[in-house]
């Protein structure tokens, strides 16, 4: 059985849970950002088209639009679940994985 040499389990814990207090804050700001742009751009683009349906000028097809946007989901549903593995492999450690995930949650809180 080995020793574990708590110096260095504690610089990978300080270590990961300061690049992932990074990662939490940054995703946040982030993810707002593109919230508020995807809100504008839908605004922009919907309101408009459904104007134009009511008073006549286009017909929108809501089978199709659904059946699309069903497709994009799956696909970025499917590109994710393969992706996580990876990373999840990669990070390796569970201290590594702990301090990055508190880190994480830390960050998103304070975001």
């Amino acid at each position: 059985m080995d020793i574990v040499n708590l110096s260095t389990l504690g610089t990978e814990l300080a270590g990961s849970g300061l690049v992932g207090f990074l990662v939490g804050f940054g995703v946040k700001k982030i993810s707002r950002i593109l919230a508020i742009v995807a809100s504008i751009v839908a605004a922009i683009i919907f309101i408009p088209m459904a104007y134009l349906a009511n008073i006549g000028i286009i017909e929108i097809h809501y089978d199709r639009l659904t059946i699309l946007l069903t497709s994009i989901g799956n696909t970025l549903s499917l590109w994710l679940s393969s992706t996580g593995g990876t990373v999840l492999a990669m990070l390796g450690q569970m201290p590594v994985l702990g301090g990055f995930g508190a880190g994480v949650l830390l960050g998103w809180s304070r975001g």
